[in-house]
């Protein structure tokens, strides 16, 4: 018999309910600022004042190719050579979803980036 399975509490296995909330999502949490090669620069309404492009291989990343004088990311002290690490405290995976959120995400947009020293 199958007897006592059925109005019986389950308890889940611990792998399901994961401690934290947050790991239930697919995105990957930035965490806090430790490498201190990285900045967080918040960008307001307006041009961001940087153009990205796509490099690298199996891991693409978005990185700067030019900064416009005067402009929000100049002004931030963002370089040519820069990467986007992350945007809003969440690490992308794609450069075209980065692209996709500096252009028509809210502002004020959070972007984690990585300098060269």
């Amino acid at each position: 018999g199958g007897r006592g399975y059925h109005g019986a509490a389950y308890s889940f296995p611990k792998e399901i309910i994961p401690q934290d909330p947050k790991s239930m999502s697919t995105k990957v949490d930035i965490g806090a600022l430790t490498n201190q090669d990285e900045v967080d620069i918040t960008f307001m309404d307006g041009s961001l004042g940087m153009r990205l492009d796509e490099r690298g291989g199996h891991v693409p990343v978005s990185v700067v190719t030019n900064v416009v004088p005067g402009g929000q990311a100049d002004q931030a002290g963002v370089e040519v050579g820069c990467l986007v690490v992350g945007v809003n405290g969440e690490r992308f995976l794609s450069h075209a979803h980065t692209i996709a959120t500096l252009q028509h995400g809210k502002r004020p947009v959070k972007v984690r980036m990585r300098c060269p020293s």
